[in-house]
């Protein structure tokens, strides 16, 4: 379920929910809760410690398991050898669990620090983007509405310019042209959403 900037967070079953589905929100938090300021206020809390540990531990394996994709598909184009391909699979459908469960410890420690900084009767009458912003003044971050501005604001310059280099310096046929600006449109998300990439925003 999606918030609008217009709708009240009227319970934390709803605001899980958002930070659960929507993947902008998702990734917000993320970024959030992996800053210097508020892994300590984690750490150093006996009853918290725990949760934000199995989330540092899945953040851990996923970026090993990309490392081992980048190597593996890297494998696969200079040995043509399409047998290895299963070897990727087999790593997505981890990355699938991984991310599962990275999804519920993310919703979950996001609620405990939100009543903790904005408090339960505060927060129900406060939108989503209030909620974030008043987080992103507190730990020094950028706020939830200027990162999705300038997540689209980037995508759409960029499939613009790859559809204009496509159109005049690539010989393609017409029904083509849709499909390799969806791979674009896929690349360039995945690649904003990075950690390197997304914390620049």
């Amino acid at each position: 379920m999606k918030i609008s900037p217009q709708e009240n967070i009227t319970s934390a079953e709803s605001l899980l929910s958002t930070i659960k589905v929507d993947p902008n929100t998702y990734r917000w938090f993320t970024f959030l809760l992996t800053q210097k300021k508020v892994a300590n206020i984690f750490r150093n809390n006996a009853e918290n410690k725990p949760l934000y540990a199995k989330l540092s531990h899945s953040i851990s394996i996923q970026q090993i398991l990309v490392l081992f994709s980048i190597i593996i598909i890297t494998a696969i184009i200079t040995t043509n050898k399409i047998d290895l391909c299963l070897i990727f699979v087999i790593l997505a459908i981890i990355d699938f669990f991984i991310e599962k469960n990275k999804r519920l410890y993310i919703s979950q420690l996001a609620i405990i620090l939100i009543l903790k900084d904005i408090g339960e009767k505060d927060f129900k009458d406060l939108t989503l983007y209030q909620i974030c912003s008043r987080l992103a003044k507190e730990y020094g971050i950028t706020s939830l509405i200027d990162k999705q501005f300038n997540f689209y604001n980037i995508i759409r310059n960029f499939l613009i310019f790859v559809t204009l280099l496509m159109v005049t310096l690539m010989p393609i046929t017409f029904f083509f042209l849709p499909f390799l600006i969806l791979i674009s449109y896929v690349l360039i998300k995945i690649l904003l959403r990075t950690d390197i990439v997304y914390r620049h925003l």
